[in-house]
């Protein structure tokens, strides 16, 4: 358990550290405690309609990931970042948000 919360937070510094090379955003990690759910993964103050999950693992059942990134974000979009070891960072969203997050990212029209 100890190994697998480890990656995660490093998984999600990860995460943090390519959104604020590729986007110049200011994305943290979240100070998530005793195993809460309230919170986002990561802190985009660029994005305040995104909920960044964030999931660094081999095999990820990525509607799963969804299901309950969507439970959790409230009235705030899903937004789902993973990757294998040694892979690329992915990006998963629902097709109906797509028009949020583009405007979310700062889409230029």
């Amino acid at each position: 358990m100890v190994n697998s919360r480890r990656k995660g937070a490093c998984g999600e510094r990860s995460a943090a550290a390519y959104l604020n090379s590729l986007l110049g955003f200011t994305a943290r990690r979240a100070q998530q405690h005793s195993g809460t759910e309230t919170s986002a993964d990561l802190i985009v103050p660029e994005t305040p309609l995104l909920w960044w999950e964030v999931k660094r693992v081999q095999k990820l059942n990525i509607p799963q990931a969804m299901e309950k990134a969507g439970e959790q974000c409230g009235e705030r979009v899903p937004v789902l970042m993973h990757r294998r070891n040694g892979g690329e960072w992915l990006l998963t969203l629902r097709l109906r948000d797509a028009e949020a997050v583009a405007s979310s990212l700062g889409r230029r029209e």
